[in-house]
This record gives C-alpha cells, sequence and structure tokens, in this order.
C-alpha cells in the first residue's frame, strides 16, 4: 500500500494543510492567468459577443512581468479565453477602438470594429466610471477620517492608500476611453 503499514487509507489521518509548503509563485501566476481570463469575459459578457467567438486580443503598456507570464502562459489564455491572437502594441502605437479590460497597468483590449455597439460600450464604461469614482469615494473618507487613521493598523492604511492609487489611475484610463468613444459618435 505504497510504503504505509496501515490496514486501509480510511484509517489513516487526514493530511494536514502545513505539511505543504505555499508555492507564492504559482499562486501569483494563476491569480495572473485568472485576471486575463476574467477580463475577456467581461468584455465577452457586457458586449454580447458570443463565449465561442474567437477574439483578437492586444496588449497596451505591459509591464516586464505581463510580458513574461503572457510568454509562459500564452496557451492557457488564448484557449480558455477563446482568442484566436493576443499582440503586444508597440509604446506609442495608437490602438483601434476597443473594449477595454484593466489587469494592473496593462490594458487588455478588444478590437469593436464589427463586434459592438458603441452607445452600449459607452454605458459599460460610464457604469465602470461611476462604479470606480463611488469606490475612490469611499476609500478618500476612510483615508480622510481621523479616528480610522488613529486606529487602523499600518499595513491596513498601506493597502487603502495602495487601492486609492490604483482606483485614479483607473479612473484616467476609462476617461480616456469614454473621450476616445465620444470622437466617434
Amino acid at each position: 500500500m505504497a510504503g504505509n503499514s496501515g490496514a486501509s487509507i480510511m484509517l489513516q489521518p487526514f493530511p494536514k494543510a502545513t505539511e505543504y509548503a505555499i508555492d507564492t509563485s504559482a499562486e501569483e501566476q494563476l491569480e495572473w492567468i485568472t485576471g486575463f481570463i476574467l477580463g475577456i469575459r467581461q468584455i465577452r459578457g457586457e458586449m454580447d459577443i458570443p463565449p465561442g467567438k474567437q477574439l483578437k486580443v492586444l496588449l497596451q503598456d505591459p509591464a516586464a512581468t505581463d510580458r513574461s507570464k503572457l510568454e509562459q502562459h500564452r496557451l492557457f489564455v488564448q484557449k480558455l479565453s477563446r482568442l484566436e491572437s493576443v499582440e503586444i502594441l508597440e509604446p506609442g502605437t495608437e490602438p483601434p477602438t476597443s473594449a477595454t479590460a484593466l489587469l494592473g497597468s496593462m490594458k487588455i483590449l478588444v478590437p469593436m470594429a464589427g463586434l459592438i455597439d458603441v452607445a452600449a460600450e459607452q454605458s459599460r464604461l460610464q457604469k465602470q466610471l461611476e462604479r470606480a469614482h463611488s469606490d475612490l469615494q469611499k476609500i478618500s473618507a476612510k483615508l480622510d477620517n481621523e479616528s480610522f487613521m488613529a486606529r487602523a493598523p499600518e499595513a491596513v492604511v498601506a493597502k487603502e492608500r495602495a487601492r486609492k492609487t490604483d482606483l485614479l489611475q483607473e479612473i484616467a484610463q476609462l476617461e480616456e476611453q469614454v473621450a476616445k468613444l465620444d470622437s466617434l459618435v
């Protein structure tokens, strides 16, 4: 019985989670893959793009780590997201009008030509913008609250400040996308 001397596996103790090493690198890789796929699925869902339709995807402003993860996991993201291709835009290249999802500082772009309704995309981006502004308002209220700042652990305060920075970046990117769509109408 595979080196165990017990009578049956049913009588063996249940394995403990502490017996296994935590692989933070693997968790980070999987989180990136999941974020990428969820971004594509979000665009598909909000734009009513059929799940089986092969899409061309462009990546704008990927960090070196994003490029590395893409090369490592290209097969996974293409198969699981049903992508025809994934291309990285060169810095300074103006992307076509696209539906956008954010993964960190990287933009995942699905060109809209022939895929979606411009008015629907404007509505989607406007909802995201309103949600981001609402979240920013809540975080700013927390950070302006003296009681919260005095009682909260430094790690929590640092996390809230980082989230505020991320939201400001997201809002700027969403406003840029809205402006591009407004120019099409």
